[in-house]
């Protein structure tokens, strides 16, 4: 419970407190990327074994790591599809579970560098199924000249289970900067 509230702390401040950051690089465009986090598993979902019912752990104890893929549009507006891998944690039993969740989100991005997010996500943890409205809130920061750093949490609901995820991604864009497009052929970076 301490680590996840700190997690949250974190990602609060990052989003909150930044000075406005301006982008050095052109982020418009295709990029894809690589994910890693951790979901919250709501307290009604249950391991069924043989029908024995397990609860999964409480707090962030399913890890998730997939790719993403997405086109940043322009400066505000961009749309992204995930696939990620789950690995359970189960209360009371020996085993792990596994999973997946995959989705969509439409990303508008503000001046500082905080973005939210409105997507639709399927989610499956062992043999339960179901789809997902999700909230994301998130900061992106630019490492080096096509690629960004992202932090962020959503929140996915279905009516009967409400679970938060806190992840980052290493992203990766696709295409020729501005500048160089605007240069002539001979003189562009291959």
């Amino acid at each position: 419970m301490k680590c996840e509230n700190a997690l949250k702390a974190i990602l609060l401040t990052a989003c909150l407190s930044l000075p406005s950051v301006t982008m050095a690089h052109d982020l418009t465009g295709p990029f894809f990327g690589v994910r890693a986090g951790s979901m919250n598993p709501d307290s009604d979902r249950f391991f069924n074994p043989d029908d024995q019912a397990y609860d999964y752990r409480s707090g962030f104890s399913s890890y998730t790591y997939g790719l993403q893929i997405g086109h940043r549009f322009n400066e505000r507006i961009a749309l992204r599809a995930y696939y990620d891998r789950l690995r359970t944690s189960i209360s009371e039993y020996n085993s792990s579970g596994t999973g997946h969740s995959y989705g969509t989100d439409l990303l508008y991005h503000f001046d500082n560098s905080v973005y939210l997010g409105i997507g639709i996500n399927s989610t499956r943890y062992n043999k339960e199924k179901g789809p997902f409205g999700r909230l994301t809130i998130g900061f992106q920061a630019p490492l080096r000249d096509r690629f960004h750093l992202s932090f962020e949490a959503a929140l996915q609901n279905d009516n009967d289970f409400l679970e938060p995820y806190l992840g980052l991604s290493l992203n990766y864009r696709l295409g020729r900067d501005v500048e160089q497009q605007m240069l002539p052929r001979h003189l562009r970076d291959r």
